[in-house]
């Protein structure tokens, strides 16, 4: 049995009921900007992938981006930020 799960009931306030459909709320968004980020990184690497000054589409990218940045480390390579 998983060690999280416990058999029985819970009474919880309705504050703390809307509460938590608010997280799985916000959970939901979360995954779609994921999903969506994904899709703008796809996009992107198809693109560069033929191309030779990557820092200039990198930066161009970042401009247009809603949901995550690149940085181009020369020693890590390419990393993907959460926008701020």
């Amino acid at each position: 049995m998983d060690p999280m799960t416990i058999p029985g009931t819970v009474t919880i306030t309705v504050h703390d009921f809307d509460a938590l459909r608010k997280t799985a709320v916000e959970k939901e968004l979360k995954e779609q900007r994921l999903t969506k980020s994904i899709q703008e990184v796809e996009v992107f690497l198809r693109y560069i992938s033929n191309t030779v000054d990557m820092q200039r589409h990198i930066e161009m990218f970042n401009n247009q981006s809603q949901f995550i940045k690149m940085e181009l480390d020369k020693e890590k390579g390419l990393r993907l930020i959460p926008a701020k």
